[in-house]
């Protein structure tokens, strides 16, 4: 550890740099702009769409582009372009639709361009926060959609599904347009799975970002709370959950930094390298 060197830090956003309120800590903010001024790249990777992961971004002052759909976006917010699109296949998308409504289950999905999502009194209060930020810079980026709106027409990068516990996920995953396009499946907090094309995940993400931005991913310090985190967690050289992370992500055997809440990243650098701050 004496001779490793931090060349980049990338982070979750909710549950992990956001606290329940979704709000970033004050000594977060100074750590990412102190890391950044040093010269040392920083890095959002998250499953939010990119209209509302805009405010983060500018918020910390990053200016690299940002993962977010779970990695099926490379979003340059300097440019206010994708850099790379990784879709599901229009027919997978389909059969999500179909199944979705067969079973009677809520479902939501990220297009290259906007968030579509239906809102109702059970959901309101969990989209709350999404609207307030996408009331801004994101405004034209989502779409209110009634709950059996078609989304094969869009090119989708991301699929989530409402409500689905872990005997539905098991039976989702014996269907053949699941088989078929070894579609990537994660939970991002209980029981809302969230769907990627095959290989499209935070991990790949990242190395695909590491090959452009030209830093190490074993000298790079990456924070997440969820399984959607994992492949990235394992990617990194060093690998932290919050405290306050999923509690199977405690088996893996990460650094375990503060809770969501409490400047968890800021811990994480201090830990490994507390000269820097």
């Amino acid at each position: 550890m004496e001779n490793r060197v931090l060349e980049c830090v990338v982070t979750d956003l909710d549950g992990s740099l956001l606290d329940a309120n979704r709000q970033m800590g004050l000594r977060d903010r100074q750590t990412i702009r102190k890391l950044m001024e040093k010269g040392i790249p920083v890095l959002i990777a998250t499953g939010r769409h990119q209209c509302v992961t805009r405010e983060y971004v500018r918020l910390a002052g990053i200016q690299l582009p940002a993962i977010t759909a779970n990695g099926a976006v490379l979003y340059d917010f300097m440019e206010e372009r994708p850099l790379w699109v990784r879709p599901l296949p229009v027919a997978a998308v389909a059969g999500l639709w179909r199944w979705c409504l067969e079973h009677r289950l809520r479902y939501y999905f990220y297009s290259d361009r906007k968030s579509y999502f239906y809102l109702n009194k059970e959901n309101r209060p969990f989209f709350q926060e999404e609207l307030r930020d996408m009331e801004g810079d994101g405004a034209k980026e989502f779409e209110i959609v009634p709950p059996d709106f078609d989304p094969t027409p869009y090119t989708v990068t991301k699929f989530m599904i409402s409500g689905c516990i872990p005997a539905m996920l098991a039976r989702l995953r014996e269907q053949d347009f699941i088989r078929q396009y070894q579609l990537e499946t994660a939970y991002s907090s209980a029981n809302f799975l969230e769907i990627n094309a095959a290989g499209v995940n935070k991990g790949n993400a990242l190395k695909e970002a590491a090959a452009r931005q030209g830093f190490s991913l074993e000298n790079t310090l990456a924070l997440g709370d969820y399984f959607n985190d994992l492949p990235m967690l394992k990617a990194v050289g060093m690998p932290v959950v919050p405290a306050s992370c999923e509690e199977g992500m405690k088996a893996f055997g990460f650094h375990q930094s503060a809770p969501s809440g409490s400047d968890p990243l800021t811990e994480a650098v201090s830990h490994f390298f507390p000269h820097l701050l």
